[in-house]
């Protein structure tokens, strides 16, 4: 039997997500909620004692549907199934990140008695500037978190009342450009963009659109740019990378990397995707020696299977 005070937690999450519901069902000892926005939000007040195959069913049930899976307990999934799980597609807001979404929505403490007391912000801010922070920071996060449905929906609110506010005019056409729309994330970025051209997030949004669009050489233009502009910037160049690895552009996409102006040697993420590079242009034994490096230097298993996934057929720089 789930505990009515959580129950009553997922409930109020819901409304604050402005989400429709189509069924609830509790299932032993969780509570699976599917929305007619295309979600499926698994509940649960603890990950512990659920094994993996609890967890890889509610996942295939949903995504059998259509629905982007979201899990969410106030305790750690244990970190012996996490990476399975986050290998199903599943998106983990779990531990902290559960916390942090609760304390967002200012839940009652009866309503979630795991939390810390609430302490009260410093400063004298205006309630609206509060409210547009507090709401840009969510919405960043579900889209850090792989939900852009949900980051969506709250980029909308802060511009119904903010038309002019470029972080959330960004925001918004990354969550849309996830959503594979990209035709209205091209109109978001050139939107912001007349508002302040030299604003480097849209650029780079830009020209990820006209690339998610159907048209890669004008993506690698706009990156080319930014490169020329900013030359010592790595996050800018890797944008170039990657496009060009996506057209299997692999001796110019080491090139690219290679013409880095900097002396020091490259973050362990910029050495990982310079031994994807060299593993498809056959130079093997330099691949193995630079992929090797980049994980003594610190570069996280994790860290390495997103940088392998965006090198993978079809993956784009979104």
């Amino acid at each position: 039997m789930l505990d009515e005070r959580f129950v009553g937690a997922a409930r109020r999450l819901l409304d604050a997500f402005d989400q429709r519901l189509v069924a609830a069902r509790p299932v032993g000892a969780a509570l699976l909620v599917r929305t007619r926005e295309g979600l499926l939000f698994i509940f649960a007040p603890s990950a512990t004692g659920i094994p993996l195959e609890r967890w890889t069913d509610w996942i295939g049930d949903g995504q059998r549907e259509g629905a982007t899976v979201v899990i969410l307990t106030p305790d750690p999934i244990p970190p012996e199934i996490r990476p399975a799980i986050a290998a199903r597609g599943a998106r983990l807001v779990d531990a902290e990140r559960f916390r942090w979404l609760i304390r967002q929505f200012d839940l009652e403490s009866e309503w979630a008695p795991w939390l810390p007391d609430r302490s009260e912000p410093a400063g004298a801010s205006l309630p609206t500037a509060r409210a547009t922070v507090a709401g840009e920071e969510r919405a960043d996060r579900w889209l850090a978190w792989g939900v852009p449905v949900l980051a969506l929906q709250v980029y909308d609110r802060i511009l119904e009342e903010k038309p002019e506010y470029r972080p959330a005019l960004n925001g918004r056409g990354w969550a849309l450009l996830a959503l594979g729309r990209a035709g209205e994330a091209h109109v978001a970025f050139a939107r912001s963009l007349e508002l302040e051209p030299e604003d480097l997030d849209a650029r780079v949004g830009f020209a990820a659109a006209r690339g998610a669009a159907g048209d890669p050489d004008g993506e690698q233009a706009e990156y080319r740019r930014l490169v020329q502009t900013y030359p010592d910037r790595d996050d800018l160049r890797v944008h170039l990378v990657v496009a060009l690895a996506a057209g299997r552009e692999w001796a110019a996409a080491l090139k690219a990397l290679d013409e880095r102006p900097s002396p020091s040697r490259p973050i362990p993420a910029l050495g990982y995707l310079r031994a994807e590079l060299l593993d498809r242009l056959g130079r093997k034994a330099e691949a193995d020696q630079e992929r090797a490096r980049a994980l003594r230097d610190g570069l996280s298993p994790q860290d390495a299977a997103a940088i392998q996934a965006q090198m993978a057929p079809g993956a784009g720089t979104v």
